[in-house]
């Protein structure tokens, strides 16, 4: 039969037990592998080109203009008082029909007022000179005339019903009247050689043409108008201009 045990006992045997096994081993855990590190290759990188640096514009001055030196007036006076126009040659115009209506001269509206100083039919035709209204303002717009166009506007029409040609002279007058003006005007146009007052007679134009007839000049005050009957056998009809010569400007209406 067992003997009971007393507790004391049994504790005491079992420290015993345990201190009979020896040391616990002690459980090494393996040494964990040193992981190597991969680098990425370095990519190249792509050489950026070179910008090239824009030039700064160059700012030049802006030149100043020189100015110009205004002309001093001149007295209008000074301008008449020291020359004559100078003399143009004839400029021969180019055949017109009998039937066919023309101009020639100047344009119309332009220039200054003149006066028929002289008119006359001949063996070449007929004959017309001119000069300016004895007035400043009508001597030197003469005085700026060029050529032909220091004749008036001039428009040359064939009225078929009466047989007639007629020459309308635009700002011509057949009286001038008195010179006005200050004194050297007066002076200014007698040495140009020109009598004034001129007047040329309304009505029949004296001498013969054997190619026209019945010549006649009239005026309204403000234009002047020239009429004539052209022979039969007239089949065309030309305005010369013949040129300046001083202060006088003349045409010739000739015919074949």
């Amino acid at each position: 039969m067992l003997e009971r045990v007393s507790l004391p006992v049994l504790c005491a045997g079992l420290l015993l037990l345990s201190g009979c096994g020896g040391p616990t081993a002690a459980v090494s855990s393996s040494p964990t592998a040193p992981v190597e590190t991969v680098q990425a290759a370095p990519v190249p990188s792509t050489p950026s080109t070179p910008s090239t640096p824009t030039p700064t514009p160059i700012s030049m001055p802006t030149p100043s203009p020189t100015p110009m030196p205004t002309p001093a007036p001149e007295e209008t006076s000074a301008v008449v008082e020291t020359a004559l126009p100078m003399e143009s040659p004839a400029s021969e115009g180019s055949w017109t029909a009998l039937g066919t209506a023309s101009t020639f001269g100047r344009p119309s509206g332009t220039g200054g007022s003149l006066v028929v100083s002289q008119v006359l039919a001949g063996e070449d035709g007929l004959t017309v000179t001119l000069a300016p209204l004895p007035d400043e303002a009508s001597v030197n717009a003469f005085q700026e005339a060029a050529g032909e166009e220091a004749l008036p506007a001039g428009a040359v029409d064939y009225w078929s019903d009466a047989g007639a040609l007629v020459l309308k002279l635009e700002n011509v007058v057949l009286s001038s009247g008195d010179i006005g003006g200050d004194d050297w005007l007066h002076d200014f146009l007698r040495d140009a050689g020109l009598e004034y007052p001129m007047t040329t007679p309304t009505g029949a134009i004296p001498g013969t043409c054997p190619l026209f007839e019945k010549a006649a000049i009239s005026s309204d005050g403000t234009n002047t108008t020239i009429s004539l009957l052209p022979g039969e056998t007239v089949t065309d009809y030309r305005v010369t201009a013949l040129g300046v010569d001083g202060l006088e400007v003349s045409f010739l209406l000739t015919f074949q």
